[in-house]
């Protein structure tokens, strides 16, 4: 986190992450009320972007195919490139509705999904942007975040094996107190 500060009331703000070209990015990782969203655009001010963790609600989230419609749908999302994609939203976190700043959402996948039109509403139109892309054009290491990813991929299945191992040990030691029952 970084800290910067508004020279006009002398407010203090941590940043997630500001880059080297001065760009502020608030990673959200869980929902958030309008009134701070607003407040964090309005310190920050043009350069700054959300990137969000969509992984908890990626299932109510559709980004739809263009290869899927028929004209009048694509007129009707007035479709301007093949690169942009309609999205529809089941239970759309309504506080970003007002959002102004840039938003990205990562499903946890190779690419990013940047919100052009209709963030916080039930549907809207974005692209998909490469990770990579996105990492190397704000000054990241994409190498390191590729090798760091791996390794929590690797730790995330080790801990479910265990689980897994766990929840057989269980099963069996239950399985073993009522065949004891069962006998005595």
């Amino acid at each position: 986190m970084c800290r910067t500060s508004d020279k006009k009331n002398g407010d203090l703000h941590r940043a997630d992450i500001l880059t080297k070209q001065n760009v502020v990015i608030e990673l959200q990782n869980s929902p958030i009320q309008k009134g701070v969203i607003l407040e964090r655009e309005e310190f920050y001010g043009e350069k700054m972007l959300w990137l969000i963790n969509g992984i908890p609600f990626k299932d109510n989230f559709d980004i739809l195919n263009w290869d899927n419609f028929d004209i009048y749908e694509r007129l009707y999302y007035k479709k301007t490139g093949k690169d942009k994609l309609p999205f529809n939203w089941k239970w759309a976190r309504r506080s970003w509705e007002e959002v102004e700043r840039h938003v990205f959402i990562d499903f946890g996948k190779e690419s990013l999904f940047w919100v052009t039109n209709g963030m916080g509403t039930s549907s809207g139109i974005g692209k998909y942007i490469a990770k990579e892309k996105f990492i190397n054009k704000y000054g990241g290491d994409y190498e390191y975040y590729h090798q760091q990813y791996q390794i929590r991929l690797k730790e995330i299945e080790r801990q479910k094996k265990e689980i897994e191992r766990q929840k057989n040990i269980l099963i069996n030691r239950e399985f073993l107190r009522i065949t004891r029952n069962r006998r005595g």
